[in-house]
């Protein structure tokens, strides 16, 4: 142990370094020896080095600030990690709190051997949470003798002796799975299935993390509220619009935040919970310090009534519950059914509950829940048991994760760790209770599996450990959310990935997908499913669970779960890998986003055994849509719940009048779509409907669609504006970094070859944005594409120089080797007559000679895209923030071919290889899709270019 030698009180602080040096300095950890433990300390004053944001770790320097460095050499023989692929090496570090529970002590471990004032390489393993102790673990490991250096960073000090405990954990191996969340669940009788729901009529990426939901189960309404900007919507689900849809159908999303929420206080911890007695929602926003804004509504939103809650508790993760008084508890004020909890804790150490017995109207006195003895830090969501147990899980408890529970309304409280646990893992906790006040523990361990355990008598005993994630080779997890049902039902979800490593770093390789684990016999099996499969809710880049400003912090803390009134299981969550990420997450950048989403259930075994259905069954109804020209009737749906069987084929059905059944047109097969060119154009409206089938039989009619001709212009390479490459929908770009402004928002992309006659070929580009009156600063549009000389080549327009400027390029490469079109490598020629007008068109026009071509009939084009970026740079700087894309983002696709001077053929909408012309196209992303679908439809597409002067195809 080292001490502060012969210093005196007043002159501590003056204490030169070495007198806070670990004790001891090093040492060799191997497979067989045993834990290495040191002590650093004490630490009279803190270390005020944002660690996060620097790259070399914390400062330490003499006297002050001051840190701890210990140097550990993992030394493993040749081979030894191929045969032991999920060995790690556990860290954990604690201290006796002199400070009255406030004391906080960071753990930071760098990759490679460093001096006492720089941290080492970066990326760091890290404890840096509120815990006390702080675990952490090194992983993977490599042969060989590998050198780390940990830094023990007083945080907020008391003048503790800090203890650091170094050891060897061996595991079983652990197998990947190549196609690990890429392939959809198997069509099996009674196992969960979801859809997810996306923001329709509100902003998709308003969520940025901490996603709360509820359901009402007398309107049958889901609330849903994230951290963003306080907002508080309300999701009608299609089959319960007062027009209803097939359940396949998006849902519809109203903005009813109440101000309380969203005033001009900054926005923190959100949480909102909804009361499955009375109906009720609560919502809140933690601002700053112990402050809460406040409200309740009692018509899911349409009116809130603000409870004025400042000052109800701690600073930090607040949360809201409610549920049944214990049976022998003497109710001092019964104006409502349940007994609402409101809990929240200091950043460091103990957390505080308040009860309220008027719906939340008003708050008792303040109880201790936990005072950082047994459980400390951060905790999750309180739940209240059938018989009026009140849980409230703890991340870190002792050596591991646990609980604070009270068996008399909060009064008083037990604090545990549940057995066999292990802290450090960075997520919050979940704890469901099904109708038999079974209590299931849902948690990530130290060692990064998603598990749960079991208890059946207020936690006084647990059994049943079980690691959910297994059975799909996940083997980091974080943000676990459980909920109960009838007896011996219950869910827990989580985020999951196949990859070993640091989960924060930003070269972290890992996909992480939504996993649901269901369990109908108390918690002795269960069953594990992927609810967004092929769809990760976060890319490559890892996730940050601490604080700061990290990219990777998108996701922020926690997601919540519920049931809607068929014990069907609702998961709110943010999806923070869209656009280029979704649509191919291993070769795009992450996307770092939070677009709010719901997973719901819509079929297998349910939390409510009254209403599980048997299966297989014939599948539900499709959600369709489609339009129609003079060529041909365009249908698309989504796909119903398939009832446990493998969907095989989709039949049409076709009726002139909205009441007649309909006459069979023909076989979809599985596809989600029809193109019927048996359609009469002659025939004012045609009235569509489709019917799946699957080995149970032919299932619900889908919704009914009426299609009236709509006339499409037909296209020519030759005439201007040319062919439709891309269409796009109006505001989907990204507001924050476009600071307001619509000039960003790209709409639509044309390219023509128009005759010539000086002998020289040139390409005009038609790329419509929203609004151009005043071009920002700083920015550029473009249009990039794969020349005939195989180049990477573009045009663009920029105002990085004051007005707008017009030239050609050629496309280059970010640092991390992306070639998306924002990135200039040399810029080249444009015609003159290249500009731009106030409504938001922009021409480019360009010799093909002068972006890799020769203007030869034959040449072809391809891998077009059109971008708008913000933060524009000089030649070869290229340009940091993309705003909005077409297609899908930044993706390449399309392609056109020049024919001989003014003999471009006219382009039919239903040919596959239109002769002399294009290929491919739109929005969707192949070709049926370029011509038919794309993100606007043809009725709003035809008054926009009405509006616009500009002649082209309709889509329909």
């Amino acid at each position: 142990m080292t001490i502060l030698r012969a210093c005196a009180a007043t002159a501590a602080l003056l204490c030169s370094l070495s007198s806070l040096a670990a004790d001891p300095a090093s040492g060799t950890l191997t497979p067989g020896s045993g834990p290495i433990v040191f002590s650093s300390g004490p630490f009279l004053s803190a270390n005020p080095t944002p660690v996060p944001l620097l790259d070399n770790g914390p400062t330490c320097d003499s006297p002050a600030p001051a840190c701890d460095s210990f140097e550990l050499t993992v030394s493993l023989p040749a081979g030894y990690t191929a045969a032991h692929n999920a060995d790690f090496v556990r860290v954990t570090m604690s201290w006796v709190d002199t400070g009255g529970g406030a004391s906080d002590y960071d753990l930071w471990i760098y990759k490679g051997q460093v001096d006492a004032t720089d941290g080492g390489d970066t990326p760091p393993f890290k404890a840096a949470s509120s815990a006390n102790p702080e675990v952490t673990q090194i992983v993977p490991l490599a042969d060989g003798d590998t050198v780390y250096t940990i830094k023990i960073v007083p945080y907020t000090p008391s003048g503790e002796i800090v203890t650091t405990t170094i050891e060897f954990v061996t595991g079983d191996n652990i197998t990947t799975d190549p196609s690990f969340g890429l392939l959809d669940n198997p069509a099996t009788p009674g196992i969960p299935r979801y859809q997810n729901f996306a923001p329709t009529g509100v902003s998709a990426e308003a969520g940025n993390g901490e996603c709360n939901i509820g359901f009402n189960v007398h309107t049958l309404r889901i609330m849903f509220m994230c951290f963003g900007n306080g907002s508080v919507y309300r999701l009608t689900t299609p089959e319960n619009l007062v027009e209803p849809l097939p359940e396949a159908c998006p849902a519809q999303w109203e903005d009813v935040t109440p101000l309380a929420t969203s005033g001009p206080q900054p926005v923190a911890d959100p949480i909102l919970f909804t009361d499955r007695v009375s109906g009720r929602t609560w919502a809140s926003n933690l601002t700053v310090g112990p402050n809460v804004s406040y409200a309740f509504t009692d018509d899911d939103g349409d009116n809130w009534i603000d409870a004025g809650a400042g000052g109800l508790a701690g600073a930090d993760h607040q949360t809201i519950g409610s549920g049944p008084y214990p049976a022998d508890f003497a109710l001092p004020h019964p104006l409502h059914d349940n007994a609402v909890y409101f809990c929240s804790q200091a950043l460091v150490g103990p957390a505080g509950c308040v009860r309220s017995d008027d719906g939340g109207a008003t708050w008792g006195p303040p109880t201790l829940a936990y005072d950082g003895s047994v459980c400390g830090g951060l905790h999750g969501h309180v739940r209240v048991a059938n018989d009026g147990t009140v849980w409230l899980p703890v991340a870190t408890c002792g050596e591991g994760t646990g609980y604070a529970v009270s068996t008399d309304a909060g009064q008083t409280w037990t604090d545990r760790m549940v057995p066999n646990t292990l802290a450090g893992s960075g997520s919050d906790p979940s704890i469901a209770l099904d109708d038999d006040n079974t209590a299931y523990f849902c948690y990530v361990n130290g060692d990064g599996h998603a598990r749960v355990a079991v208890s059946r008598d207020r936690g006084q005993t647990w059994t049943d450990d079980t690691d959910l994630g297994a059975a799909h080779g996940v083997v980091n997890a974080t943000f676990p959310e459980a909920w109960g049902g009838s007896s011996g039902r219950a869910a827990c979800g989580f985020l999951g990935t196949d990859r070993l490593g640091n989960m924060e770093s930003l070269d972290f390789p890992g996909l992480w997908y939504l996993f649901i684990a269901h369990t109908y016999d108390g918690g002795k099996t269960w069953t594990t499913v992927n609810a967004t499969p092929a769809d990760p809710v976060q890319g490559i880049g890892g996730i940050w669970h601490s604080g700061g400003g990290n990219p990777n912090r998108n996701l922020l803390d926690f997601n919540e779960v519920t049931e809607d009134q068929l014990g069907r299981v609702l998961f709110g969550y943010d999806d923070g890998c869209v656009r280029d990420c979704a649509k191919s997450p291993l070769d795009n950048p992450q996307s770092f986003t939070a677009v709010m989403k719901v997973a719901r259930q819509t079929g297998g075994k349910t939390l409510r055994a009254e209403h599980d259905r048997p299966e297989p069954r014939a599948p539900a109804n499709a959600c369709l849509s489609g339009t129609r020209d003079q060529f041909a009737a365009k249908l698309n749906w989504l796909a119903p719940d398939h009832g446990g069987a493998a969907i095989t084929n989709y039949k049409v059905y076709r009726s002139t009048s909205p009441t007649e059944p309909g006459v069979f047109v023909g076989n979809a097969g599985p596809k989600l779509g029809y193109l019927d060119r048996s359609a009469d154009p002659n025939v004012e409206k045609y009235y569509y409907t489709v019917v799946a089938e699957n080995a149970a039989g032919e299932g619900v009619a889908s919704n009914k669609v009426e299609l009236p001709v709509v006339e499409r212009v037909i296209e020519n390479l030759c005439v201007l504006p040319g062919y439709t490459l891309f269409s796009d929908a109006s505001g989907d770009y990204d507001t924050a970094l476009a600071t307001g402004t619509s000039a960003h928002d790209l709409l639509l992309l044309q390219v023509a070859q128009p005759p010539v006659t000086d002998g020289v070929t040139k390409l005009v580009f038609t790329l419509k944005v929203a609004d151009l009156r005043t071009p920002p600063p700083s920015a550029a549009w473009f249009v990039s594409f794969r020349a005939p000389n195989g180049e990477l080549r573009g045009v663009r327009m920029a105002t990085d120089q004051g007005s707008a400027r017009f030239f050609s390029y050629t496309v280059g490469q970010s640092s991390g080797g992306i070639t998306d079109g924002r990135f200039v490598a040399a810029e080249g020629p444009i015609e003159a007559e290249s500009n731009y007008t106030a409504d938001g068109i922009i021409t480019f026009v360009v010799k093909a000679s002068d972006v890799g071509g020769t203007g030869a009939p034959g040449e072809t084009y391809t891998e077009f895209n059109a971008g708008s970026v913000q933060t524009y740079g000089a030649a070869g700087t290229g340009a940091a923030d993309a705003i909005d894309g077409m297609p899908n983002g930044l993706a390449r696709q399309g392609r056109i071919t020049l024919s001989p001077n003014g003999q471009c053929p006219d382009i039919l909408p239903d040919d596959d290889t239109p002769p002399g012309g294009t290929t491919g196209g739109g929005a969707g992303g192949s070709r049926d899709q370029g011509r038919f679908g794309g993100a606007i439809g043809g009725a709003a597409l035809l008054a926009l270019l009405g509006l616009l002067g500009l002649r082209r195809r309709i889509a329909a």
